[in-house]
């Protein structure tokens, strides 16, 4: 979007991307009229844009070569028939270039990715923040993102930044469905016993593992006090993105073991 804006005989009219608020946004679009003419009174034409989207694309292949291979930025002109169609709804809807500052400014300083590691735990990450969502409606342009954190001051501080953000652009920031955190606890009874009824039905040792995900456990804590959980449930791959997914045999298997455990612990 910088580079798009970089060209002063561009106009941005249409920005969308994502689907959730707490999923790694799998696309992004844009839409982006040519002006007549520049200011300085040099056109870019559509194979100049094809050229400024081809180096992009290699330039993004070539840093997210191996956390996100299947990166693709791809450049469409709108046939007749779908500038007919849209005709009225893309007539004059160019942002201003104060909006598409104040765009590009949130979309470069928002927190996003991992924020902070635990210090007790190796590995883990303790707070983490992403924009889910961009959509444009009548009057204003949204951002929708999912701040994470164990803890819950490194949360507000994250919170805090966002809000400095937005007073910085003129946006404003709105905090919805929040929950509170849930520790890790190094003393757990019921995991002992969870640990020790698994080795006797599998002939193996569970996995027991601190995640980085937000769960009901946190608002159960914080209504009934400060009691011994357990989080447990099937295999599950690529949580969170658009590919997730469930190992369905192992459904059986922790349905059987909770039935166990519930005996021991009644």
């Amino acid at each position: 979007m910088k580079s798009f804006c970089e060209h002063s005989d561009l106009e941005v009219i249409e920005v969308s991307g994502g689907d959730k608020m707490n999923a790694i946004a799998k696309y992004a679009e844009a839409v982006v009229g040519l002006k007549g003419q520049s200011a300085e009174g040099i056109n870019l034409s559509e194979k100049d844009l094809k050229a400024l989207v081809k180096n992009l694309d290699e330039a993004f292949k070539n840093e997210y070569e191996s956390s996100d291979p299947g990166l693709e930025l791809v450049v469409e002109a709108l046939s007749k028939a779908s500038l007919e169609s849209n005709e009225s709804k893309y007539a004059g809807m160019a942002l201003s270039q104060t909006t598409v500052d104040q765009l590009v400014s949130i979309l470069r300083l928002m927190p996003y990715g991992v924020q902070t590691m635990s210090a007790n735990i190796e590995g883990l990450v303790e707070s983490s923040n992403n924009i889910g969502v961009l959509r444009m409606r009548e009057d204003h342009i949204e951002f929708s993102s999912a701040v994470r954190s164990s803890v819950k001051s490194l949360k507000e501080e994250i919170n805090g930044r966002i809000q400095h953000i937005c007073n910085l652009t003129g946006a404003s920031m709105e905090l919805v469905s929040d929950y509170p955190e849930w520790p890790y606890k190094v003393e757990s009874p019921i995991r002992e016993i969870m640990k020790k009824k698994w080795k006797t039905l599998y002939d193996s040792d569970i996995k027991v593992d601190a995640i980085h995900a937000g769960l009901e456990c946190g608002l159960l804590k914080e209504k009934v006090g400060d009691i011994d959980m357990v989080s447990l449930g099937p295999n599950l791959y690529d949580v969170h993105t658009p590919m997730e997914h469930m190992s369905i045999g192992s459904v059986e298997r922790i349905y059987a073991f909770l039935v166990e455990v519930l005996k021991d612990i009644k």
